[in-house]
């Protein structure tokens, strides 16, 4: 081996000097253009991980605005290749990236929609149950692939539905938990999903509505006004009033007064 770098042929070594400079001019060049190398780092990053998952919480904010930083395009994942990681290498870490992108997709998914609270159940089920070695790595990553799957159909939902993301939340208040309803009386719930907030909208307008007692009756007035037009064989007292009460609320939370507690 030769020493100070010379490679023992005169005509290379002159030429040392440019190589190192067009060496060093290319990895700054692939540093733009390339993504880092990450495996040793993510290696080291597992052998860290141990076999529990911290615990869930979300507490999500309404979002306003088109404010869509951080949340995940469910439409653009691509489950096969997601297997595909998993079974070559490093399941924790696949499965921690995994369960951040369910928690991130069910907090917009709730802060839209109270009704969706059942989605934070599962995901706290499926975590309670990891961490109490009931199930393994990879079975745990099989349920989070299918929650990825059913929040993709939620998504789908509203659209579905032919109603707007605040339509279906108005529409989910009035008949969850599971409301039998022929296909007329839906029709007529969903109507009044589209309605309700054109009703209130001058109401809710108004400059710290939330805060005046006149502002606040008003609003509950004309939620109680069209919620009259709902199939009266199904909304009997107090299912009725019940349900006057939790879009009240929803409309709170809409407007950034309380959360709902649906």
């Amino acid at each position: 081996m030769q020493r100070g770098g010379l490679t023992g042929d005169p005509l290379a070594d002159t030429h040392r000097i440019e190589a190192v400079a067009l060496r060093e001019l290319a990895k700054a060049v692939r540093a733009q253009l390339d993504r880092p190398d990450v495996s040793a780092t993510a290696r080291d990053i597992e052998l860290l991980l141990d076999d529990s998952i911290a615990g869930i919480s979300i507490a999500a904010p309404i979002r306003t605005g088109g404010d869509l930083d951080g949340l995940i395009d469910l439409s653009r994942i691509d489950f096969d290749r997601l297997r595909a990681q998993f079974a070559a290498a490093r399941p924790r870490t696949q499965t921690q990236q995994i369960r951040r992108a369910v928690e991130a997709h069910i907090a917009r998914l709730v802060s839209a929609n109270p009704t969706r609270r059942n989605l934070v159940e599962r995901l706290e089920d499926l975590v309670a149950r990891y961490n109490s070695g009931s199930v393994e790595t990879g079975q745990l990553f099989e349920d989070l692939l299918a929650l990825l799957r059913d929040l993709s159909e939620e998504d789908c939902r509203a659209v579905r539905e032919n109603l707007s993301e605040e339509e279906l939340a108005v529409f989910d208040i009035l008949t969850k938990p599971d409301l039998a309803l022929t296909d007329d009386e839906r029709d007529t719930v969903k109507r009044i999903a589209r309605e309700l907030l054109d009703r209130v909208q001058h109401e809710i307008e108004a400059i710290d509505w939330q805060r005046n007692p006149h502002t606040r009756a008003a609003v509950q007035s004309a939620i109680r006004t069209i919620l009259d037009e709902l199939p009266r064989a199904r909304y009997v007292d107090p299912l009725w009033a019940d349900k006057v009460d939790h879009t009240y609320l929803w409309i709170r939370q809409l407007h950034g007064g309380e959360a709902a507690a649906l």
